[in-house]
């Protein structure tokens, strides 16, 4: 469900031709969403019908939103590793030195290579066309629980992710050690500062050749509750596996309750690793679930590790990709969407550039070129970010901007004024 149409008049103008006006007002507009919304979709299964269409091996189409797989690819992929998979297609176009392959662990736990072509509409990319290859070396031991990995002198690392934060390097040690135990864990966090990225680095590290299963409660209401804690169960209680359960904070207070039953009923001794992942540390209705998991992570906002801001632009997009002064500015933005906000913005900048040339402090939206205020109170900090999203929202109008925050135009030129914020910047 989308939305919906609806038609209200007063009763005595009512008639019987509203019924059908409506409903073809839905269905006009149902149109216009599938043909405007399916024009990547008909693309990926343009280029997946081209490389099924006289062999058998396995293929996948896919972006973000969107998987298509032959027979081949379904036996080797679980019904759950579409975010997983999405995730190593991402970090393979966001290397230096783009990777086409992958080595990954996933479906029935079967060494797999996965080779990605991207699928280009002119200069935008909608997704990929990933062939798939099941390894036939031998599958690698399972490691001893408790077997050293890393010596006292070498640095820990999570793999795929960067940074040398102090903030980070906690959160690396803590994940290095908990990837060596069988513990349940519980990985906590703001929107979009990797909290899925981190269960899977540490699904990496444990090594141990088990299936991967995610059981996210965004689904819960296309899959029904019942069936989605019915498919957790099976989870939890079937072969050995890493089972992560990510947006705990969705589940409603009943499944909660479930879910926290399903915990404490299932057999640790059975193999079955439980991590999960929730926006936020404290939810009314969550405290029972939440006191199931014995160990936390919880990953600090970017704001409070600026200094991983250069690492992971070098990270993603390569050394001297940016100049020091577009890298300066991002250091000194908010950042209210974290990781995942930077990663999209750096991504959308580099595609329309074209990568000619490393990014200059020019080529940054104006409201991440403003350097915020040093020695703002909290209130301050927050009427300073709504100005600057009013003026970025209305293109550097003034009077717009102002309604948009809901003050009078003069305290605006007063707020503009103290903060140092010049709104012709915002102008187009």
């Amino acid at each position: 469900m989308l939305g919906a149409v609806s038609v209200t008049v007063m009763k005595e103008d009512y008639s019987p031709f509203i019924v059908p006006l409506v409903r073809r007002a839905t269905e006009t507009i149902h149109e216009s969403l599938v043909n405007g919304a399916t024009s990547d979709e008909r693309m990926l299964l343009e280029r997946f019908l081209e490389a099924t269409r006289h062999s058998h091996r396995p293929v996948l189409s896919m972006n973000e939103q969107v998987l298509i797989a032959n027979r081949a690819a379904s036996e080797l992929l679980g019904d759950t590793d579409h975010d997983r998979l999405w995730t190593e297609v991402n970090h393979a176009h966001s290397m230096p030195r783009p990777t086409p392959a992958v080595k990954l662990q996933i479906g029935n736990g079967r060494p797999i290579t996965a080779l990605f072509h991207p699928v280009n509409d002119g200069l935008r990319t909608v997704g990929d066309l990933v062939m798939l290859r099941a390894d036939t070396a031998t599958p690698v031991p399972k490691r001893k629980r408790n077997a050293p990995r890393f010596s006292r002198n070498e640095t820990l690392h999570l793999p795929l992710l960067a940074g040398r934060s102090v903030a980070w390097s906690e959160v690396v040690e803590k994940a290095v050690h908990y990837s060596q135990t069988r513990q349940r864990l519980i990985i906590s966090g703001e929107a979009g500062v990797g909290k899925f990225s981190v269960a899977l680095a540490i699904d990496q590290l444990r090594a141990f050749g088990e299936q991967f299963i995610l059981r996210d409660a965004a689904n819960q209401n296309v899959e029904g509750a019942t069936r989605w804690i019915r498919r957790t169960a099976a989870a939890l209680n079937g072969p050995p596996a890493t089972v992560i359960i990510r947006h705990l904070e969705l589940l409603d207070e009943a499944s909660a309750q479930s879910v926290a039953q399903l915990i404490d009923a299932f057999d640790e001794t059975g193999g079955v690793w439980l991590a999960a992942t929730v926006t936020a540390p404290s939810l009314d209705g969550h405290a029972p679930l939440l006191d199931r998991f014995p160990i936390a992570i919880h990953i600090p906002p970017l704001r409070q590790r600026t200094y991983d801001i250069p690492v992971l632009v070098e990270h993603w997009f390569g050394k001297g990709s940016m100049t020091s002064e577009a890298v300066s500015a991002l250091s000194m933005h908010r950042w209210p969407g974290n990781v995942r906000e930077l990663h999209e913005l750096l991504t959308a900048l580099f595609a329309e550039s074209g990568r000619r040339a490393p990014l200059s402090l020019g080529d940054l939206p104006a409201q991440y070129r403003m350097r915020r205020p040093r020695g703002l109170t909290l209130i301050e900090q927050t009427q300073y970010e709504l100005i600057i999203g009013a003026l970025a929202a209305c293109h550097g109008n003034r009077a717009h901007a102002a309604e948009r925050v809901g003050i009078s135009r003069s305290s605006l030129y007063r707020k503009l004024e103290s903060f140092g914020i010049d709104a012709n910047a915002f102008l187009d």
